[in-house]
């Protein structure tokens, strides 16, 4: 009898379990890719903490353990590591790497390459050395990818393209789901900024004329209609920033407005939002809207990255400084 029960037991777990590791592992692959670092050791706060890149790099951003920036460079990715201050490691294809992007919850790089014809969705892992093809579809007339969202909670993924036809640049949103299954979400937009819920299958965006799309739907509230979506919180609320009401900020969830904010300086350079983060970046200060904090930031400099215990900066000189909050 106690044996029926334990292998009762063990059925239990195995059926709970095998589901929950597909719904993560799917749309990613392999295991090896996606494998979650454990006992990772974050850099120290150390004067050593610095690295010069090249002047045409992009999608400079920092990985999920702290030890490395990643940064796109003449169609390849460079990792290079913070401590030592050399490169870890260069990752090359047969067609041009178009946008990169270090994911947030483990030590694996995000990259799309694309070679006029075939859009590719690949994964790095960093450790292991492993580059892994997820998958491949058509897409025509891209000049750039300027955004990517994904959600690891539903696996959906997000691209922001700028396409180019007849001297005519507009956006093409692509959509991966859970299966690898791509449509065309939003053809020629012209969309400023997108967000992706983490829960849900819902993304936002915010097109040329400040109008709020929330999973296609045009989003107003009372006399206001036009915002500058700043993110997306942790618990899913859409932060957006009313052009009509001035220095207000509404807080929506699940289509409602659920609670306003006032924001006083809106002198601020730049907007900051990327893994349930949203920062407005001044010239000494940041503003972490979601907490409601001041973060005091370097003099002549640019913040290029921003997570929970660190900032990145451009220096002149192209030379990139990560220290600790």
């Amino acid at each position: 009898m106690l044996k029926k029960i334990i292998i009762y037991v063990l059925i239990g777990i195995a059926l709970t379990f095998v589901p929950l590791c597909y719904i993560n592992n799917v749309i990613l692959g392999d295991n090896n890719v996606i494998k979650k670092q454990e006992n990772l050791e974050p850099i120290s706060n150390s004067s050593q903490n610095e690295t010069i890149i090249s002047e045409g790099a992009k999608n400079i951003a920092l990985t999920y353990d702290v030890n490395y920036i990643t940064y796109i460079d003449y169609d390849k990715i460079y990792i290079k590591d913070i401590k030592k201050g050399i490169v870890y490691d260069v990752v090359k294809e047969d067609a041009p790497i178009i946008y990169s992007l270090p994911l947030s919850d483990r030590n694996i790089i995000m990259y799309l390459t694309y070679d006029d014809e075939n859009l590719v969705i690949k994964t790095y892992d960093i450790d292991n050395k492993e580059s892994t093809e997820h998958k491949i579809f058509k897409a025509s007339h891209i000049k750039e990818i300027c955004d990517v969202r994904y959600s690891s909670y539903t696996n959906m993924i997000y691209i922001n393209a700028v396409t180019e036809g007849f001297e005519i640049k507009k956006n093409n949103v692509y959509k991966v789901d859970i299966m690898k299954n791509v449509s065309l979400y939003a053809k020629g937009k012209k969309i400023e900024n997108m967000q992706l819920l983490n829960n849900k299958d819902t993304l936002i965006y915010e097109d040329d004329d400040n109008r709020i799309h929330i999973k296609s739907k045009i989003f107003k509230y009372e006399d206001n209609k036009r915002f500058k979506l700043l993110g997306v919180d942790g618990e899913d609320n859409i932060y957006l920033l009313s052009l009509d009401k001035e220095r207000t900020v509404f807080i929506v969830k699940d289509g409602e407005v659920v609670k306003e904010k006032h924001i006083e300086d809106l002198s601020y350079e730049s907007v900051f939002n990327r893994d349930n983060k949203i920062y407005l970046v001044y010239k000494d200060y940041i503003y972490d809207v979601v907490n409601n904090s001041i973060i005091k930031i370097k003099p002549d400099s640019t913040v290029v990255d921003i997570n929970d215990n660190y900032i990145v900066y451009k220096h002149s000189g192209n030379k990139i400084v990560v220290d600790k909050i």
